[in-house]
C-alpha cells in the first residue's frame, strides 16, 4: 500500500508551478503537491496543513531560498528540504549545503525543466527515505538490542523472561519517547512487549493487557491474508517493511495505520505504528472536494467552455448546451469561431495565445445558437494549464436582460472586486534575548520604507500613528510580561497620510520565560474604508436585485421566502417587507398552487438537484392568472449552512399566448395552401386547357388575345407553384434537413427547363458532381426558380443559360449564368430580400424570396454577382466592342457527410 508524500513547491512562477505538480503527480502517485507562488504564505501552510516535504526556488521574490529554509526550520526542524536553481554556484550550493539542505538541485537547459525538476526530486526523496528507513531501523533496533544484551546478562533463576524484558525495557526511556507506538513480537508472532502508546493507539487502558496477544489481535481480519502472503515474505527476505494496513481497536472498530516491521537477528519483529485517521479524513475531504467541484461546474448558472487556444472545444457544462441549443457531443465538435459572431477571431486567437497562465480578462460578444438567433453575453477568460496544455476557461453569461442596467452593474462590479482585493500582509520578530528585530519588506511597504531596508533594535512603534503608540507599546510590553498574544487594529502614519493596519503578536516562550514575540502586520485600509461602505452597498445589492424584471426569491425547508425582490412581492400584490417571512399559503389565494410550489421546493433541497419548469401557472393577488417558467436550484444560506432554494421565474404569459396565435396562423396557412393547390390551380389548368383549344379555331387576329391569355394563365399557373412552394417552406420551419442527390434534381429540372422554353439555349460546362447534399425534396424548387428567373427576365431573343458546378472539400457551388441584362449594383443587396418580408415584398418576387429560405435552411449561401466572360451566342458582344452583360447566380451547399 503505497504512503502519500505531501509536497510543498515554492517558487515565484505559477505557471512553472502548475506544470511542475502535474509532472510530479503523474510520475509517483505517492506525490501530493501543493503549490504557493508567495514565500510570506509558507510558515502559515505549515501551521495548517500536513506537510511531509518542502522544495523551493533559491531565487524567490523579495527574498531567497536560504532565508526560506530559515525561516522554515524555525516552525519544522526535521521537515526534509530542496532547494534548487537554474543559474547556481559553487557558493550558493556550499552555502545551501551549511545551512542544512536536505538535498540542493542544480537545473541545467538539455530537458524540459518541469521533466527534470520532477525526476530529480523524485530521485532525492527515494534517497531520504532510503536513509530514513535505515536510521528508523537502527533507531528501533539499538534498543532492542541493548534490551537483550541485558537480558542475557541477568541471572535466569532471578526472575521470569518476561519480567526482566519489563524491567529494562521500562528503563528504556529514549525508545519509549520516540515512537508513536511500538510492539515487539516473538519468533512465534505473539506480543512480548508494547509502549504504552501502542496500547492507546489500539484502545488498551493498560499495555499489560495485550502482552501475549498474536499479531492478529491487532489486524483487521480482511488483511490477515495480505500479511500472510505478502508482509511476513517481505519482512523475511528484506528484513524490514513498511506501508499501510487496516487495524483493529479494543472494541473491535477498525481504523488505518501507517505500520514499519524489522526482523532482528533473533527472529522477533519490532513494530512501529503510527493512527492515520487524520490523514485519510483529509484524503476523503479532497476527494469530496474535486466532486464538488464538477458539481459546481455542470450546474453553473452560467455557460463554461474550456477550449484550446486555437479556439477547438475540450469541455462544456449543461448551462451552455441549454443556452445554445446544441447536445454536449455537437458542442465538442465544434470551435469558438462556430458560435462566437461578435467579434474577430483572429483577435481572439490572438488574445488567447498572448494571455500569461493565471492571467484573466473580461470581453462582451454575441453567440450564435443552433437555430440561428444570436444573443449577447459577457465572457470572463482565464488562462489555466491542464495536463501541461494551456487552455481557456470562459465563462459566459447572458446579459440581454440587463443591457439597460449596464451602468448600475459596472459600478456593482468594480465595488466587489475592491472589496476582495487581499490585502498585503508583512511578518516581525523581536528577539528579547538578543535584542534584535527583524521583519519581511512588505512590513517594509507598509511602514513606506524602502524594500531593502534593515530594521534596527526596537524599532517599530514609532511608526504609528503618534494617537495609538503608547497602544502598541503597552500590548507588546504585556504579551512579554504574560505571555498572552494581542491582536489590535491600528493607524500608522500620521495625520498626512493615515492606513490601518491589523497588529498580532504571539509572545514564544521557553521554561515560562518570554524570549522572542512574533507576529503579522497586515494593511487592512481597504477593508476599513469597505465596512464604512458596507451598509450602502447592501442598500445598492438589494436595488440591483429589485430591478430584476423576473421573479428573484429564496425560500428555507419550512417554505418561508428568505429574500424576494420587488418583481416578486408585486405578484403578490405586498410590499417585499411583507413577503419576506411568508410562506406561499399565507401569500398566495390558490391552495392547490401553494401545496405545488412547497413540494418542488422540498424535491430540490432534499435532492440537491436542480429543477427546470418549463410553464407553471401562479394566481396574482389580483386573481390574474399568469404563466411562468421557473428555474430552482439547492442553495446555501451564508452564515447558517441552512439548505434552502434560489428560484428564478420568467413570466412568459404573452409568450405562450403568441405562439397561441402563430399555431392558429399556421392552420390558417395550411388551409391557404390548400386552396393555392387545389382549387386555384385546377381552375387555371382548366381555363389553359380551353384556351389552348381556342388557339387552333381562331383566326389570326383573334389568336393574338388567345395567346394573351395562355401566357397570363400560364404566369399564374407559375405564381401558385411558387406560392406553394413557400407556404410548403413555412410550414415546415421546423423540419430538419436531411440530403438529397445533387445531379439527379438538376439534370430533371434542366430537362423540364428546356421543355418548356424551347426558344432558349441551355446548357452545362463540365459534370455535374454525383454527391449529396443537405437538402430535401424543396431543393428542385431552388433550381428551377433560378433557371426560370434567368430565362424570363432577360431581354435578348436567344436567351442563354450555363450551368456548372464545382466541389470543396465540404461543400459544393452551383453556378447559373444568363446574358441577360444583369442586375444594379444598388439591387444586388437586396434581390433575394434575406427573408425579412412576406408576400407582399417590393423585391424582385416570391421566386428569389423562396430560394434564400431554402438555402439558409439547408446551412449553405445563394449570391448574384456579375457575368464577366463572353458567348458566342451573345448578341450585344457580337460586334466585340459592347460590355458582357449578364447576371451569375451561385448557390453554395454543404455535402451531406
Amino acid at each position: 500500500m503505497t504512503t502519500e508524500i505531501r509536497l510543498l513547491h515554492v517558487d515565484d512562477d505559477v505557471d512553472w508551478l502548475d506544470r511542475t505538480a502535474a509532472r510530479l503527480e503523474s510520475m509517483d502517485d505517492r506525490i501530493i503537491v501543493r503549490s504557493v507562488s508567495d514565500s510570506t504564505a509558507v510558515l502559515d501552510v505549515l501551521e495548517t496543513e500536513a506537510i511531509d516535504w518542502v522544495v523551493a526556488a533559491y531565487q524567490l521574490r523579495g527574498t531567497d531560498g536560504l532565508e526560506l529554509l530559515a525561516s522554515v526550520r524555525e516552525v519544522r526542524p526535521t521537515c526534509p528540504f530542496v532547494l534548487y536553481t537554474g543559474q547556481g554556484s559553487e557558493a550558493v550550493a556550499s552555502d545551501a549545503i551549511s545551512a542544512g539542505v536536505t538535498d540542493y538541485l542544480r537545473l541545467d537547459g538539455e530537458t524540459t525543466r518541469s521533466d527534470q525538476l520532477a525526476s530529480k526530486l523524485i530521485d532525492a526523496i527515494d534517497r531520504h527515505t532510503a536513509r530514513h528507513r535505515i536510521r528508523h531501523r537502527e533507531r528501533v533496533t539499538a534498543p532492542v538490542g541493548a534490551v537483550q544484551s541485558a537480558l542475557v546478562q541477568q541471572p535466569p533463576d532471578e526472575v521470569s523472561d518476561q519480567e526482566r524484558a519489563r524491567t529494562i525495557l521500562g528503563q528504556a526511556a529514549a525508545m519509549e519517547a520516540s515512537m508513536d507506538g511500538m510492539a515487539i513480537f516473538d519468533d512465534d508472532c505473539d506480543c512480548c512487549y508494547v509502549n504504552q502508546a501502542h496500547a492507546e493507539i489500539y484502545g488498551y487502558a493498560a499495555r499489560e493487557t495485550v502482552i501475549g496477544s498474536s499479531w492478529r489481535t491487532f489486524v483487521s481480519d480482511d488483511e490477515l491474508d495480505r500479511f500472510e502472503d505478502e508482509v511476513f515474505p517481505t519482512l523475511a527476505e528484506d528484513g524490514a517493511w513498511c506501508g499501510e494496513a487496516t487495524s483493529v481497536h479494543a472494541d473491535g472498530t477498525t481504523f488505518p495505520t501507517e505500520l514499519s516491521l524489522a526482523r532482528l537477528e533473533d527472529g522477533s519483529i519490532v513494530g512501529v505504528v503510527r493512527d492515520i485517521t487524520d490523514r485519510r479524513e483529509r484524503q476523503r475531504r479532497l476527494e469530496r472536494s474535486k466532486e464538488r467541484l464538477r458539481v459546481l461546474f455542470d450546474h453553473s448558472p452560467d455557460a463554461i467552455f474550456v477550449h484550446e487556444t486555437d479556439g477547438t472545444l475540450v469541455d462544456v457544462n449543461d448551462r451552455a448546451t441549454t443556452d445554445l441549443g446544441y447536445s454536449r457531443a455537437e458542442l465538442l465538435s465544434l470551435s469558438i469561431g462556430d458560435i462566437e459572431v461578435g467579434d474577430d477571431l483572429e483577435r481572439l486567437c490572438e488574445l488567447w495565445t498572448t494571455m500569461d497562465v493565471g492571467q484573466t480578462a473580461t470581453l462582451e460578444g454575441s453567440h450564435r445558437r443552433q437555430d440561428g438567433s444570436t444573443y449577447p453575453v459577457e465572457v470572463w477568460l482565464t488562462k489555466l494549464t491542464l495536463d501541461e496544455t494551456d487552455r481557456i476557461l470562459a465563462l459566459s453569461r447572458d446579459i440581454t436582460a440587463r443591457k439597460e442596467r449596464e451602468r448600475e452593474r459596472s459600478r456593482q462590479s468594480a465595488l466587489f472586486e475592491k472589496a476582495q482585493e487581499i490585502a498585503a500582509i508583512g511578518a516581525w520578530e523581536t528577539d528579547l534575548q538578543t535584542g534584535q528585530g527583524w521583519w519581511t519588506t512588505q512590513v517594509n511597504r507598509i511602514y513606506g520604507l524602502p524594500a531593502d531596508y534593515e530594521p534596527a533594535p526596537a524599532e517599530g512603534v514609532e511608526y504609528f500613528h503618534p494617537d495609538d503608540q503608547q497602544s502598541i507599546q503597552s500590548a507588546f510590553e504585556h504579551a512579554v510580561e504574560t505571555g498572552e498574544p494581542y491582536d489590535l487594529e491600528l493607524r500608522v502614519g500620521d495625520e498626512s497620510g493615515v492606513r490601518w493596519v491589523h497588529v498580532r503578536g504571539d509572545p514564544q516562550c521557553e521554561d515560562g520565560t518570554t524570549v522572542r514575540v512574533r507576529g503579522t502586520i497586515q494593511d487592512i485600509t481597504e477593508r476599513k474604508r469597505y465596512e464604512e461602505a458596507l451598509e450602502q452597498t447592501r442598500d445598492e445589492l438589494q436595488q440591483i436585485i429589485d430591478l430584476v424584471p423576473d421573479m428573484l426569491f429564496v425560500k428555507n425547508r419550512a417554505g418561508e421566502y428568505i429574500l424576494a425582490n420587488e418583481t416578486t412581492a408585486a405578484y403578490h400584490g405586498r410590499p417585499r417587507s411583507a413577503v419576506e417571512g411568508k410562506t406561499d399559503v399565507e401569500l398566495l389565494p390558490d391552495d392547490e398552487q401553494a401545496r405545488r410550489f412547497h413540494e418542488d421546493d422540498r424535491e430540490v433541497i432534499e435532492s440537491g438537484e436542480p429543477l427546470y419548469i418549463s410553464e407553471e401557472s401562479l394566481t396574482t393577488a389580483d386573481g390574474e392568472t399568469r404563466i411562468f417558467q421557473t428555474t430552482k436550484l439547492p442553495f446555501e444560506v451564508a452564515g447558517t449552512g441552512e439548505t434552502a432554494v434560489l428560484g428564478y421565474a420568467r413570466d412568459v404569459t404573452e409568450l405562450k399566448t403568441y405562439e397561441r396565435q402563430l399555431e392558429t396562423q399556421r392552420d390558417n396557412l395550411e388551409v391557404l395552401n390548400q386552396v393555392v393547390r387545389h382549387d386555384i390551380r385546377n381552375d387555371l389548368q382548366l381555363v389553359l386547357a380551353y384556351a389552348e383549344t381556342l388557339e387552333d379555331v381562331v383566326d389570326e387576329t383573334e389568336r393574338e388575345y388567345v395567346e394573351q391569355v395562355l401566357a397570363s394563365a400560364r404566369n399564374a399557373v407559375a405564381i401558385t407553384e411558387t406560392a406553394r412552394d413557400v407556404s410548403e417552406v413555412m410550414l415546415q420551419a421546423d423540419a430538419e434537413p436531411t440530403q438529397a442527390r445533387l445531379r439527379y434534381t438538376l439534370e430533371r429540372e434542366l430537362d423540364e427547363i428546356r421543355s418548356t422554353y424551347e426558344n432558349a439555349v441551355v446548357t452545362v460546362e463540365g459534370s455535374i458532381p454525383s454527391v449529396d447534399v443537405v437538402a430535401d425534396d424543396m431543393l428542385e424548387s431552388v433550381f428551377r426558380n433560378l433557371l426560370t428567373n434567368a430565362i424570363e427576365h432577360n431581354d435578348v431573343e436567344i436567351p442563354a443559360v450555363t450551368v456548372s458546378a464545382t466541389t470543396a472539400a465540404d461543400h459544393v457551388e452551383i453556378r447559373i449564368a444568363d446574358n441577360g441584362p444583369g442586375i444594379p449594383d444598388e439591387r444586388k443587396a437586396t434581390i433575394f430580400e434575406e427573408g425579412e418580408k412576406g408576400l407582399e415584398s417590393d423585391g424582385t418576387g416570391l421566386g428569389l424570396y423562396l430560394v434564400r429560405t431554402l438555402v439558409d435552411r439547408y446551412g449553405g449561401d445563394v449570391w448574384v454577382a456579375d457575368r464577366t466572360e463572353r458567348w458566342a451566342t451573345d448578341e450585344r458582344t457580337q460586334a466585340g466592342d459592347e460590355a458582357v452583360t449578364g447576371s451569375v447566380f451561385t448557390v453554395r451547399l454543404p455535402i451531406a457527410s
